[in-house]
């Protein structure tokens, strides 16, 4: 009942912070089920999954549609992040042959497989470029490994804005362009790649992985895979901070972004745009209402010192049965009154 009494109220902290809340969507998007959670917007749009639903390639014009017709849907005003193709690993298409690879995980996946394959890679920029002009739409990179590849974007960038220029096709020039963060000489780096980006997403079920060399999959290492643990908070603190210092926006995509414990561990590092699964959306902005900024202060700074997950853990729980009480001991003033 009381998440219901605030799905639309603003998600904004006791102190007035404001935090957005977007969706992370596949290619089929059920419109009213997800303005039902009221979304800031759509966090990360899974693009792979349109490639998967078809029997070829979709050309340029087919994807302009698709990216036109959801933009539409999802409603004016909401900005949209399109990540861009994302196969190879546990992803695949019927209709590409993929090199066999020992370690798929660590291979021709992401940006390296587009950047190999410009063909397959223009028609879909291209046709973001053209469903941009008239919606909020921003481009995301995955998988990105090194400076090299965001250059190699960039250079490409400009060659399909060039092409559409030249065929008398509107575009959007100025599209903001960002990163997924996911391995980490990306953390490593993420003061050099924030100079050459609009924005960062920590996607966190990668970056566990390749932090904590650790296949999420394996019924054998499944203990060893936790978010939590204290290398997976230091490096989204460092890729947040990164952000940060040059004013430029961070969000968290991966499934963790849904969790109460690690909404706590995300705010306090100033991380104020978080992308879900929309059936969580409604529990973390009624949490986010009874939680203040500067509370977080002495959190953060434990967290950084944690030895373990447990710990970790530990802290955020503590800080959550806190907020809990002062929402009872509200209630029942309110009560009495």
């Amino acid at each position: 009942k009381e998440i219901e009494e605030t799905i639309d109220k603003e998600t904004v902290t006791l102190d007035g912070k404001r935090i957005y809340l977007h969706v992370n969507v596949g290619g089929r998007l059920d419109i009213t089920q997800v303005n039902k959670k009221k979304p800031d917007g759509i966090g990360l749009l899974r693009t792979e999954l349109i490639y998967m639903d078809a029997k070829e390639f979709p050309d340029e014009e087919k994807q302009r549609k698709i990216y036109d017709n959801i933009a539409k849907e999802f409603g004016p005003d909401k900005p949209i992040i399109i990540r861009t193709l994302d196969i190879g690993a546990d992803k695949k298409l019927s209709y590409y042959k993929m090199a066999d690879e020992e370690n798929p995980s660590l291979g021709c996946r992401g940006m390296r497989l587009t950047l190999s394959d410009k063909k397959l890679f223009k028609n879909q920029v291209k046709g973001i470029l053209r469903a941009a002009k008239d919606h909020d739409i921003k481009m995301m990179y995955p998988m990105i490994t090194n400076l090299d590849e965001i250059k190699e974007a960039e250079e490409f960038l400009k060659i399909c804005k060039e092409e559409l220029k030249d065929d008398g096709l509107e575009y959007k020039d100025d599209i903001e362009i960002g990163m997924m963060v996911e391995v980490p000489s990306a953390v490593m780096l993420a003061d050099v790649f924030i100079e050459h980006v609009d924005f960062f997403s920590i996607g966190t079920n990668d970056l566990t992985q390749y932090i904590l060399a650790t296949d999420r999959f394996s019924p054998i290492a499944e203990k060893l895979y936790d978010c939590y643990d204290p290398a997976i908070i230091r490096a989204r603190n460092i890729v947040a901070d990164a952000a940060k210092k040059k004013g430029k926006k961070v969000s968290v995509c991966g499934e963790m972004a849904g969790e109460e414990q690690a909404v706590v561990a995300m705010l306090s590092m100033g991380i104020e745009n978080l992308s879900m699964a929309p059936a969580f959306i409604p529990k973390v902005r009624n949490l986010i209402r009874k939680i203040k900024i500067l509370e977080l202060k002495e959190i953060h700074e434990q967290i950084l010192k944690a030895e373990n997950a447990s710990y970790i853990k530990e802290i955020l729980n503590e800080y959550l049965i806190k907020i809990e009480k002062r929402r009872k001991n509200l209630w029942k003033r309110q009560k009495w009154r």
